[in-house]
């Protein structure tokens, strides 16, 4: 895992350029009535950033020495893979932005099952594969390939490419402008890290961390990052009709069940996070420190998030750009004192996976304020304070249900598995009951948690689409 977490950051470090905010700005754009001529230019630029990208990979390559190495073949599998996702993620784009969210997400979710699948055979007969490494080069190629060709049949009504169009093309640059450096510097930063910690505390240590960045962390934060098309989308058409009461309406809700569900995830991981990792994960107890750290970091976005997309479509670009290169430049300057022994022969902390964690956790705090200053100061919607009653009443749980486990279940429970079923629907049960009490969760609250994974709600929509 050490490896592998490796080998991807050296060639997402050489596709440091595929994105500069012109992704952004086509969401952006998807407000305008003219939307649909601007397909080819943003087409056209995107075909321009893949081959400077391509060519910087090999360039990374070649300087790193990796050409030399038994991991050769698999990094450039890496790069196909890699270039089949920058092929995608335009489709997946062009298919967002005209909000067909069921074309677009089923196909993400299908071809991530497939990877998934295909990996979870691989991992459970290691013993049969002389490289597991390569192996997952070609599941990583594979994943892209049928994604494209599924992208390609599903898209075919939906994508009508304009001929590239210089003007066009000249103001996608222009307005993201303000965004190219922070793009650049995201992948960077979210990427050196990694390779800082492999040189300096080694795989284990990698693994160790990615298990929790990549496999919880990553996959929290990408339920409500999964809607952050809907947020650019939905935005700019409200603020072309400077409908900003539908634009708080949405940041409020959106904020407040995020809210309540990341809250209700801290609570079992804070409590259980060891008699998980001891039960289901024990090789990897040394994970469990950063687990500790990082679970905060989803919250603090997913709460922030509706109040930062709303910086783009309402044309606040330079705002954006500044705060995103904060904490990115915060999190880079944290990740160079506390990962290392040391870096250019001055001393650093050494605090390897620990460092990382705090590292990317704490810029998040900042990155969250930020978020609530500017979307009060520009478009006069403060954050909620109801947010502070979720915190009291997820504290007040915590509280009792680390009493009740640790002085009275664990003396009569010995059966782990028990204990942590019934101590984690103690914390939940108490922290539902406060809400419930402080009217923050109630019946009608219940009934769209349920809505959500009724399969009735989405038909009308999922025909529509699909007509």
């Amino acid at each position: 895992m050490g490896t592998w977490a490796y080998l991807i950051s050296v060639i997402t470090l050489g596709f440091l350029f595929i994105n500069v905010g012109f992704d952004a700005i086509h969401y952006q754009y998807s407000g305008k009535e003219n939307f649909k001529d601007y397909a080819g230019s943003y087409l056209s630029l995107k075909l321009v950033l893949l081959i400077m990208n391509l060519s910087l990979t090999f360039i990374i390559i070649a300087i790193s020495g990796l050409i030399e190495s038994p991991y050769f073949i698999a990094l450039l599998l890496l790069t196909l893979s890699q270039v089949g996702l920058s092929f995608n993620n335009v489709f997946l784009i062009f298919l967002r932005t005209k909000t067909k969210i069921f074309k677009s997400e089923i196909t993400l979710f299908v071809t991530k099952t497939l990877k998934s699948v295909f990996i979870l055979i691989l991992a459970l007969n290691l013993t049969i594969f002389t490289d597991p490494i390569l192996i997952l080069g070609y599941i990583y190629l594979f994943a892209e390939l049928a994604s494209i060709l599924i992208f390609i049949f599903i898209s075919r009504k939906e994508v009508e490419l304009s001929k590239p169009n210089k003007n066009l093309i000249i103001g996608y640059i222009k307005d993201a402008k303000p965004l190219i450096f922070f793009s650049i510097l995201f992948y960077f930063t979210q990427n050196i890290g990694n390779v800082i910690l492999f040189n300096s505390h080694g795989e284990e240590a990698l693994a160790f961390f990615n298990l929790v960045n990549i496999h919880v962390v990553t996959v929290l934060a990408s339920i409500t990052m999964s809607i952050r098309p809907l947020y650019l989308s939905l935005f700019s058409k409200y603020f072309e009709k400077n409908d900003i009461a539908s634009i708080k309406f949405t940041t409020y809700t959106v904020e407040k069940y995020s809210s309540i569900f990341y809250l209700g995830v801290i609570l079992i991981i804070l409590l259980n996070a060891e008699p998980i990792f001891q039960i289901f994960l024990p090789n990897y107890m040394a994970s469990v420190p950063i687990i500790y750290i990082m679970i905060f970091s989803p919250y603090f976005t997913s709460i922030a998030r509706p109040y930062y997309f709303q910086l783009i479509p309402g044309k606040k670009q330079t705002q954006s750009a500044i705060l995103d290169s904060s904490v990115q430049l915060i999190s880079l300057l944290l990740i160079v004192i506390l990962i290392p022994y040391q870096l250019f022969g001055i001393p650093m902390l050494g605090l390897g996976g620990i460092g990382y964690a705090i590292a990317l956790t704490l810029p998040r705090i900042f990155f969250m304020i930020m978020c609530f200053y500017y979307s009060k100061k520009y478009f006069n919607i403060p954050n909620q304070k109801k947010i502070y009653i979720h915190l009291a009443s997820a504290s007040i749980s915590f509280l009792i249900s680390f009493l009740v486990k640790n002085f009275i279940l664990i003396n009569i429970i010995s059966n782990a598995i028990i204990l942590l079923l019934i101590s984690s629907s103690i914390i939940l049960g108490i922290y539902f009951l406060l809400l419930f009490f402080f009217k923050e969760f109630q019946k009608s609250d219940f009934k769209f948690f349920i809505n959500l994974f009724e399969p009735k709600s989405y038909a009308k929509s999922f025909k529509d689409e699909f007509k």
